[in-house]
């Protein structure tokens, strides 16, 4: 399976606190969790298997920067992203957006495989066999 989500990556929120869930940055990111949700919502089972299964890849893009020269556009397109977010918050703010009400949860995976570059257009992109 190869899926293609026109979405911008974003970081899980880390929040302490009993009035977290009123605080902007919760409420902004569970809209983006609903918002990923339902671009996945007709693959969302094939996708909890493969993430179980341990056979997907995550490809999180990056838009370039406006401001940037076609010159280093062209020379970074595809290249590996070294800068925050980190990918392990991005790939929490993914589970949480799989794994909600199911019989399964993200404790379940046992191999994780995600990377993030720079590209002409932010998307998410999941890989499976």
């Amino acid at each position: 399976m190869y899926l293609e989500i026109p979405l911008r990556p974003f970081p899980a929120v880390r929040v302490n606190g009993k009035w977290w869930r009123f605080m902007p940055k919760a409420i902004e990111y569970h809209n983006k969790c609903k918002a990923l949700r339902s671009a996945i919502l007709p693959h969302r089972q094939q996708i909890i298997e493969s993430m179980i299964e341990g056979t997907y890849h995550i490809q999180f893009h990056f838009a370039m920067a406006d401001s940037w020269s076609k010159k280093k556009k062209a020379e970074m397109n595809g290249k590996p992203m070294q800068q925050k977010p980190d990918n392990d918050n991005l790939f929490k703010a993914f589970c949480d957006s799989v794994f909600y009400e199911q019989e399964h949860n993200d404790c379940e995976i046992w191999n994780n495989a995600y990377s993030k570059h720079w590209w002409e257009e932010d998307k998410i992109i999941f890989i499976s066999d």
